[in-house]
């Protein structure tokens, strides 16, 4: 099952500062014009590596997993367009 991260890991400053979009925000990307070919692409890509990583095993921690995935230090920039990115996923499997 899902475990939690360590509580030392709870201390990011930078995390904290992370926001989720508002509904309105996830309406707006949904809403914008955009390319369908490109858009499938997404998603196949984004099943490929659910199929290939998340479920590669059965005892798989998706929280461990996306915790090593972080550099040892934080930089906000970098986090803000890994955050588009997501945005840009879930507005794709979003339709």
């Amino acid at each position: 099952g899902l475990k939690s991260p360590p509580e030392s890991l709870s201390d990011l400053g930078a995390i904290e500062s992370l926001r989720v979009p508002g509904k309105e925000e996830f309406r707006e990307l949904r809403e914008q014009p955009s390319d369908p070919q490109a858009e499938q692409e997404l998603i196949n890509s984004i099943e490929q590596v659910i199929e290939q990583v998340y479920f590669s095993m059965d005892s798989f921690d998706i929280v461990k997993y996306e915790l090593e995935k972080l550099p040892p230090v934080l930089n906000l920039q970098e986090l803000e367009e890994y955050r588009d990115k997501l945005k840009q996923q879930q507005a794709a499997v979003s339709k």
